[in-house]
C-alpha cells in the first residue's frame, strides 16, 4: 500500500510533464518504430543479404536508442532545474531519481517489442538489448549528475552529444560503439567499465540532488 502510494505522485508528476511538451513526447517512439524498421527496410532492399541487415540493427541501435533513450528525460530535467517556480517541485520530496528511472525503464519496456522482431532472426540480438540498458543508464545518469551539478541543463546536453559523436567515431578507451555483439564474459568485459561510470555518475548525481533545492534559495 505504501509502494503504491508513492509511486502514484511520481507517475502523474510525469503525465503532466511529457503532456506539457506536447508533439515532442512522441520523438522517441518515432525513433523506434519508424526511423529504426525504415533503416532496415532499405539495408535489406539495397543488399538483400542478411548479414547487412544485421550490422544495420546493430549499428543503428547502438547510434539511435542512446539518444533516444534520455529525450524525455532532459525535458523533465529541465522542469526540475530551470523551469521558472521549480523550486516547488521540491516541497514533497528533494530526490527525483525515481521519476528519471521511471522514464528509463519506460525506454526500455518500448524497445521490447522491436528486440523480440530483431531476435527472431538473430537471435544472439540480445546481447545487443543488454548492452543498450547499461549504456542508456549511462546517458541517464550523465544527465542526471550534470544538470544538478551545474545546474544548468544545456550543458550535460551538450556533452551527451559530444560523447556519442565520440563513441561513434570510436574514441578509444571511452566508446561503448562495437561492430559486433559480445556475449557471455567477453560482454562483462565490455561493459563493466561503462556500467561502474553509470553508478559513480548516480552516487555523485544523488548528492548534488539533495542539496540542489538549498542552491535555489
Amino acid at each position: 500500500m505504501y509502494i503504491k502510494k508513492y509511486m502514484i505522485k511520481p507517475f502523474c508528476t510525469l503525465y503532466f510533464q511529457l503532456k506539457g511538451i506536447h508533439l515532442f513526447a512522441v520523438i522517441p517512439i518515432l525513433g523506434l518504430y519508424l526511423i529504426l524498421p525504415i533503416s532496415h527496410y532499405i539495408a535489406y532492399h539495397f543488399y538483400q543479404n542478411m548479414d547487412m541487415l544485421y550490422m544495420n540493427i546493430i549499428n543503428e541501435c547502438q547510434y539511435l536508442c542512446p539518444i533516444l533513450s534520455v529525450w524525455w528525460i532532459f525535458f523533465v530535467l529541465e522542469h526540475y532545474v530551470e523551469e521558472d517556480g521549480h523550486e516547488l517541485l521540491y516541497i514533497g520530496r528533494r530526490n527525483k531519481v525515481v521519476s528519471l528511472i521511471l522514464l528509463y525503464i519506460l525506454f526500455l519496456l518500448l524497445m521490447i517489442p522491436l528486440f523480440v522482431v530483431y531476435t527472431s532472426f538473430f537471435s544472439d540480438l540480445w546481447w545487443l538489448y543488454a548492452k543498450l540498458i547499461i549504456i542508456q543508464w549511462l546517458y541517464m545518469t550523465i544527465l542526471y549528475c550534470g544538470s544538478f551539478l551545474i545546474g544548468k541543463i544545456n550543458i550535460p546536453v551538450i556533452i551527451t552529444l559530444l560523447y556519442t559523436i565520440c563513441a561513434i567515431m570510436g574514441a578509444g578507451g571511452i566508446s561503448y560503439y562495437q561492430p559486433i555483439v559480445s556475449s557471455g564474459i567477453e560482454f562483462v568485459q565490455e561493459m563493466r567499465g561503462f556500467l561502474l561510470a553509470g553508478i559513480l555518475l548516480m552516487a555523485t548525481g544523488c548528492i548534488c540532488n539533495h542539496f540542489f533545492p538549498e542552491h535555489n534559495r
